[in-house]
């Protein structure tokens, strides 16, 4: 959900990006390309070396003139809570054909239970070599996530029972469930619809019979997504891996 716009700068193909102009016109070459547009940022899930790992998950649309024109994205991060003009390259060399990246919300390098604010923009590179304008910032909160209570993490599934609890204090939210294995996601709960503003609330799930049923010797993962619906909106996500023995 995009809740701050800003100005737009310069992608610049560096470690840093500080506030910038946008790029001037080469008459040997066409305009540089406009920004990028994100779509929507969602706390999800990013298969990478045989688990799923918790992302932010994001979507755009390409610049308004011809798609085909882009070489290849940018995805730039900030992290910082000092300050808002401080970018690094969070992802380089997405090919343009591409509209969408997931970033490892684990690599971030910040504690779980911290409340983060997370700023991304994006920018082109065009098939002449010419940098395109950056996107406006769009700007996550990242709420605490879950405690993942049972089954624990690498344990082996031995009945079909999933248990998880709050960590962090919410005006209203709603939480719900993910189920995958290595063919991908399997099974969603639906979002539990009693809001509360409890630390420590308590859930719990289980899968379809049919599903649970049909699991075989495998590695799973299950995970838990919260939407925290006060002002400012806030999603995080945890997953686990659970081995089913059967």
């Amino acid at each position: 959900m995009r809740l701050l716009k800003s100005c737009a700068g310069t992608c610049i193909a560096g470690a840093l990006l500080l506030s910038s102009t946008c790029p001037t016109q080469d008459d040997f070459f066409p305009p540089p390309l406009e920004a990028p547009v994100f779509a929507d940022i969602t706390a999800g899930a990013v298969r990478q070396g045989g688990r799923y790992h918790p992302s932010l998950c994001m979507t755009w649309s390409p610049p308004a003139q011809d798609s085909n024109q882009v070489d290849y994205y940018s995805i730039l991060r900030n992290a910082v809570n000092f300050s808002d003009t401080l970018f690094s390259i969070a992802r380089h060399s997405i090919p343009g054909s591409i509209t969408s990246y997931c970033d490892r919300i684990d690599q971030f390098g910040f504690p779980k239970e911290s409340i983060k604010k997370i700023s991304y923009r994006i920018c082109t590179l065009d098939t002449a070599g010419q940098s395109g304008d950056t996107s406006q910032t769009d700007t996550f909160f990242l709420a605490v996530p879950p405690r993942l209570r049972r089954p624990a993490i690498d344990d082996t599934l031995t009945e079909n029972y999933f248990e998880w609890s709050m960590r962090g204090v919410f005006g209203q939210y709603r939480t719900f469930m993910l189920f995958w294995n290595s063919s991908g996601l399997l099974w969603q709960s639906t979002p539990d619809s009693t809001y509360g503003n409890e630390k420590n609330d308590v859930f719990t799930a289980a899968l379809p019979d049919s599903l649970y049923n049909s699991l075989t010797g495998d590695t799973c993962f299950w995970g838990v997504k919260i939407e925290a619906l006060s002002l400012p909106y806030q999603e995080s996500i945890d997953i686990r891996s659970v081995y089913v023995s059967k």
